[in-house]
């Protein structure tokens, strides 16, 4: 397989490639976000439960000052089962300031005859992994009997510890809304990814299905290349062998009227030669032969032949750059290609009209690239072939590059001029692009890359 080919297999792959990477970064991306939000969820859900079992001690705390100052164990049962009945309170446990135990309920065994208590509590709140321990000092206010409130104004009073109240929460109630947020959040980012995935892929498609198009013509054109190729080669020796003998022939029947008819059969003959070495010139070009050339010097040696065949019935018009326009090329397969675009706007031309021939250059930039199926954009010479005739209908201005192809009458064309034109400016690393309106002529306009750009793009 040539490089053309594993390059335009290569692109042919590309939309495929870009769909991997654009769906791989976004799941990428919503993965590192849903583990944000989940964990910001989490912590939030954890504050509110030690929020809401500090609030449950605070509130116990102060409903047994009295009860545990009077050692009411009645009292304190009741409050106690108060507590018991909010969900996740899995122990509870009174003791009066001494550590003597006035209430034990646990549901757990390492709670369950107060031996999980530490006393007094250090802190207020400490977790385990499978629980929340909240810890509160009971306390009342007594009289101040200290020297300095004897003699103060008015009485003063100081809390006075007189127990303490723990509670055991569970965390099954946690791990429940932990296992819901992370479910739910699983499912959103399970919608978004297909959801997200299918949206990339039909923006791919759309994007990159003109220039898989591009890639998949130029594929057939080169096979196509390649088939006439091997016909003409084999053509032109038959036709080599049988120019020879009509020469022998010739030579024979000088003085008979006979020679007539082989000055027609060889006619017949150069006619099919020069159809051999376009199919050859549309099938293959020698990049040996490039070199730095100006295309303004190529389309003014033209125009001293165009001239001429435009006198009289066309105006004929050159809009030069100023300046020279180096590209890289055959300078006889670039001539090839304006002159075959020259005959068909003339041809085109029927009643008269203007044909223009114009140069300059141009910036192609990323989007435009894409668009024209090339991979990066730069600075390219263009010549611009303009007629003011018939111009071409819309329904076949995507078949007029194919070989054989024509809307000339019978035996007035080959089919195979814009076809040539095609895969030499192909061959050249550059592209062609038609804008045409019925009845209002055509525009043919052929970009080269510039000499600098392309050996910088080469280096």
């Amino acid at each position: 397989m040539s490089t053309g080919s594993r390059t335009s297999a290569s692109r042919h792959r590309i939309g495929m490639r870009l769909f991997i990477w654009l769906t791989s970064i976004t799941i990428l991306l919503f993965i590192l976000s849903t583990f944000t939000v989940v964990h910001r969820q989490q912590r939030e859900i954890k504050e509110s439960l030690i929020k809401e079992g500090l609030s449950l001690a605070d509130i116990c705390s102060e409903s047994l000052r009295t009860a545990v100052f009077a050692e009411d164990k009645g009292m304190i049962e009741t409050v106690a089962r108060g507590i018991i009945m909010q969900e996740g309170v899995v122990s509870v446990a009174v003791f009066d300031d001494s550590g003597k135990a006035l209430f034990l309920w646990s549901k757990i065994h390492e709670y369950a005859a107060g031996n999980g208590a530490e006393f007094p509590p250090v802190s207020p709140m400490t977790e385990t992994s499978n629980f929340f321990e909240f810890s509160r000092p009971i306390a009342i206010e007594v009289p101040d009997n200290s020297e300095v409130a004897l003699y103060a104004d008015k009485p003063q009073k100081i809390k006075k510890t007189v127990g303490y109240v723990c509670l055991v929460i569970d965390k099954v109630t946690l791990n429940a809304a932990l296992e819901k947020v992370l479910m739910l959040n699983t499912i959103i980012a399970a919608l978004f990814i297909v959801s997200i995935a299918l949206g990339i892929y039909f923006t791919v498609k759309r994007i990159t299905e003109p220039f898989e198009c591009r890639m998949a013509e130029m594929e057939k054109m080169e096979a196509v290349g390649t088939l006439a190729r091997g016909i003409a080669h084999d053509f032109n020796n038959i036709l080599a062998a049988a120019k020879g003998y009509l020469y022998v022939l010739r030579k024979k029947l000088q003085d008979n009227n006979l020679s007539e008819y082989v000055a027609y059969t060889e006619g017949s003959l150069d006619r099919a030669k020069k159809l051999v070495e376009s199919l050859l010139a549309f099938s293959n070009t020698d990049r040996n032969k490039f070199a730095a050339l100006d295309i303004n010097g190529v389309v003014r040696s033209l125009g001293q032949a165009v001239a001429p065949l435009a006198a009289g019935r066309y105006e004929y018009r050159e809009i030069l750059y100023e300046g020279d326009i180096m590209v890289e090329g055959d300078r006889l397969q670039l001539e090839q290609v304006v002159m075959n675009l020259v005959n068909n706007a003339l041809d085109s031309m029927r009643e008269g009209g203007t044909l223009t021939i114009q140069t300059e250059v141009v910036a192609i930039d990323r989007k435009d690239a894409e668009n024209f199926g090339l991979s990066a954009g730069g600075r390219f010479a263009c010549v611009t072939v303009q007629d003011t005739g018939e111009g071409i209908d819309a329904e076949i201005k995507s078949k007029i590059f194919e070989p054989f192809f024509t809307t000339k009458e019978v035996g007035k064309g080959t089919g195979l001029g814009l076809a040539i034109v095609y895969g030499i400016i192909n061959e050249h690393y550059g592209f062609m692009n038609v804008d045409s309106v019925r009845g209002e002529g055509a525009s043919f306009k052929v970009y080269l890359p510039l000499l600098t750009d392309r050996t910088e793009s080469d280096a």
